[in-house]
């Protein structure tokens, strides 16, 4: 029989492996009296659920975190986006412990963003240079948040551009990419619509696709294959070097490089170049289409290298069509050809007011109106430092064709080196008054040329030509026109022998008369 000491240490042995011994400090460990999730071993302060190591530092005279410090770290946040900015002064209730905002105010800004394409440093991020927006592209719909649609403009989509869907209403912005981005914008239903180019300059010196050769090799056909492009850019785009380039080219199917359409919409437009488009049979317009539209604003924009097929109505670079009011300024649209019987190389534009400012037609071809062919009676088109340069009209008027019954007021336009079967510089059917030099602009028609008639002017049909401070010189044609120049009113400046003028510098068929800025004079007698 086992002693009683004995006994005791068997039993001990046997309950040995089965019990729990706490202690004063487990016991503690235990104990979260504010229940924060931190036992009163770990917290500085149980009596608070605000205190606990990694709690956030509130400005209330306390050390919430636990460090050894009090009300550190904190900065004002303006913008209520959760990150502070630039703390200054004892802090106060309200300001956060998330801190590095580099603009608290604008709550889109902060510290992780993504990046927009606004000429901004979106997400706070060390070093940021705008050339890190390169390839970015934003869309804000109407009342909503920004949205990076960046991989929807691919740069490189080989034969076959990326067809782009937006909203009725937003606003997309395009930073310039690498490379032109191979996409066609299409909207049919617009109804408040923004689509605005924004520049990227490059720190490696690169200035960007050349506003006359965006991929030229991909355009679309064009029968002026030798052109390499233009080297005159005026100063007002001399910056468009490195605007988004934007290039509808494909080799299967054709269509506009932008296509918006509308009933009662707003279409605004600046800052891109659009090249590669091609007009369909039904679908015209090659580089810009707007059709439906209340109005379109544009401005700043570079429409090159696009194409209006034979069949099809025609302008090859822009099409407007029943858009009032059409404004156009600081732009140039040059290298757009159009096949036979087309009309509008540079732009075509009917049933639609049209107020352009600072726009150049170079280079543009069509067989009506290789400049710009403008139709719609009763519509009124007003051109300020306009200027129609080189470009062919294979019909109707070399740089610039007006319809039946349109009225023209044109001021410092400039038309040089345009040709023409007929109207080398302008052929207008509908009523044209030009004023120059008494306005502070010059005008000056020169070096215009025609195969049958009117050089520098054909006015036709029902057409009237009003002229003030208008000159003319070194126009020329092929054949002998059957009406000479007007000799009657030597204020006539569009026919004043300046330089080496010929007799058939116009053809007038029509009504021609003098007007100043503010009154007309009558009709004037045309020399048999």
């Amino acid at each position: 029989m086992l002693s009683r000491p004995a006994r005791a240490a068997l039993l001990g042995a046997t309950l040995l492996p089965g019990c729990v011994f706490i202690t004063a400090e487990d016991q503690r460990a235990r104990v979260d009296d504010d229940n924060d999730g931190f036992s009163v071993l770990d917290d500085c302060d149980d009596r608070r659920a605000t205190v606990h190591p990694g709690a956030p530092e509130r400005c209330d005279g306390l050390d919430n975190d636990c460090d050894g410090e009090r009300d550190e770290g904190l900065a004002p946040d303006a913008d209520g986006d959760g990150v502070g900015g630039v703390a200054a002064g004892a802090c106060q209730v309200g300001w956060v412990a998330t801190t590095g905002d580099c603009d608290d105010t604008d709550p889109a800004v902060f510290p992780g963003q993504t990046e927009r394409c606004n000429g901004r440093n979106d997400g706070c991020r060390p070093g940021w240079q705008p050339a890190d927006e390169l390839g970015v592209v934003t869309w804000t719909p109407d009342g909503g948040a920004p949205v990076d649609r960046s991989a929807d403009f691919p740069t490189d989509s080989r034969d076959a551009p990326v067809r782009v869907e937006l909203a009725a209403a937003g606003r997309l912005d395009i930073c310039r990419g690498a490379a032109p981005y191979r996409v066609r914008i299409v909207q049919g239903d617009v109804a408040a619509l923004h689509i605005i180019g924004r520049a990227v300059p490059l720190d490696s010196g690169d200035t960007g696709v050349p506003p006359d050769s965006a991929d030229s090799a991909d355009s679309a056909d064009s029968t002026d294959s030798g052109d390499t492009g233009d080297t005159g850019d005026t100063d007002r785009l001399a910056a468009a070097d490195t605007w988004p380039v934007l290039n509808g080219a494909a080799s299967t199917t054709a269509g506009p490089t932008v296509q918006l359409s509308g009933t009662g919409g707003r279409a605004v437009l600046s800052g891109l170049v659009l090249t590669g488009g091609v007009t369909t049979a039904t679908v015209p317009g090659g580089g810009l289409h707007l059709s439906g539209l209340a109005s379109a604003e544009l401005s700043a924009l570079v429409i090159t290298g696009n194409h209006a097929s034979a069949g099809s109505v025609g302008g090859a670079g822009l099409y407007a069509g029943s858009v009032g009011p059409l404004e156009l300024a600081d732009s140039r649209l040059a290298h757009n050809t159009g096949g036979d019987d087309t009309a509008g190389g540079g732009a075509l534009v009917e049933f639609s007011g049209l107020r352009m400012v600072s726009v150049d037609f170079e280079s543009n071809r069509a067989a009506t109106g290789g400049g710009l062919a403008f139709y719609g009676s009763g519509f009124r088109l007003d051109a300020r430092a306009v200027s129609l340069h080189d470009n062919w009209g294979n019909r109707y008027g070399g740089g610039l064709y007006l319809g039946p019954g349109t009225d023209s007021f044109v001021t410092g336009l400039g038309a040089t080196a345009n040709r023409a079967d007929a109207g080398g510089a302008v052929y207008t059917e509908g009523n044209l008054s030009c004023f120059g030099q008494e306005t502070g602009l010059v005008s000056a028609w020169d070096d215009n040329w025609a195969d049958t008639g009117g050089a520098t002017a054909a006015i036709a049909g029902s057409g009237a030509l009003s002229f003030a401070g208008c000159q003319a010189a070194g126009a020329a044609v092929a054949a002998t026109s059957p009406i000479a120049a007007c000799s009657a009113a030597p204020d006539l400046a569009l026919f004043a022998r300046r330089g080496d003028t010929t007799a058939a510098a116009a053809t007038i068929t029509g009504t021609a008369f003098y007007c100043s800025v503010t009154t007309c004079h009558g009709e004037v007698a045309v020399a048999p």
